[in-house]
């Protein structure tokens, strides 16, 4: 090798290396990055003791199911309830949960998920609804330890829907006509620009059923209540939290001092011990 060659392939493996430890180093970071941002801040600050994770307006299935520069309502997702919940699990300053709950339900999976999560925690949970725990919020609740709803909170709406706006009158004003282009009779079920056969409604009334048979099992079995008291109930209605209370949807009316004792009482704590993390 001549004595120009020598320090120019010298010079290209060790550029080669570095590239490798550029390569490396970028995906550690993207490694680290993709971690670091789906966590959250660590829950307890050493002092409080009580986890508080929100469900606020619609429960939807994971982050970013809304388009913010669309929806700018108040979302809580299956996935962010269920990140939380393992959070405060893994916390050792952290002894209970508080699912702090105002929303009128939302998505069926989604609330179905919160609730198998806040099942599946070890550590002791309470719901406790501020203003609404309706539908899919009141399902995900059914999973605590125990609901404690503020006195002025409406619980319940044991049920499901599918109801829709239907345009085809605002479409004939319009001067739109809808052209349907279907590989099957029912794949354009429930498109609002098309009037809702008969065969059609039969169809959503089977599934609304089904559904409805699995939320009333589920309250039913984590309430420990007869499945035909439920079914009674379940006329889609919400009801205030005395109302609830007396038909056992819930297990007390208070406000955050009976969740706080409640915790003392079940972990066999001072009541001065019972930090919330606000």
């Amino acid at each position: 090798m001549s004595d120009l060659a020598r320090p120019i392939a010298i010079l290209f493996a060790g550029a080669g290396i570095a590239f490798l430890f550029f390569m490396g180093g970028v995906q550690w970071y993207g490694n680290w990055y993709q971690r670091w941002s789906t966590m959250l801040p660590p829950i307890s600050d050493g002092l409080c003791s009580i986890a508080v994770i929100p469900i606020q307006g619609e429960i939807v299935p994971y982050d970013g199911f809304y388009d913010e520069t669309e929806y700018s309502a108040v979302a809580t997702s299956g996935d962010f309830v269920e990140r939380y919940l393992k959070e405060a699990e893994a916390d050792p300053n952290i002894f209970g949960v508080v699912v702090e709950i105002d929303s009128g339900g939302g998505y069926g999976a989604a609330s179905m998920q919160i609730m198998n999560a806040i099942k599946n925690v070890s550590i002791p949970v309470v719901a406790y609804v501020r203003e609404v725990g309706a539908s899919g919020a009141y399902l995900a609740a059914t999973a605590a330890d125990s609901i404690i709803a503020s006195p002025f909170a409406t619980v319940g709406s044991i049920g499901v829907t599918y109801s829709y706006v239907d345009n085809v009158q605002k479409n004939k004003n319009e001067g739109l006509n809808f052209v349907e282009l279907a590989s099957g009779p029912y794949k354009d079920t429930g498109n609002p620009n098309k009037p809702l056969s008969e065969a059609e409604r039969r169809l959503f009334e089977r599934d609304l059923e089904i559904f409805a048979d699995v939320f009333i099992e589920a309250v039913a079995r984590n309430r420990a209540l007869a499945e035909g008291e439920v079914r009674a109930m379940a006329d889609g209605s919400a009801m205030p939290a005395s109302l609830a209370l007396e038909q056992k949807l819930i297990d007390a009316v208070g406000s955050e001092d009976e969740v706080r004792a409640w915790f003392a009482a079940s972990l066999e704590r001072d009541l001065e011990s019972i930090i919330l993390c606000k």
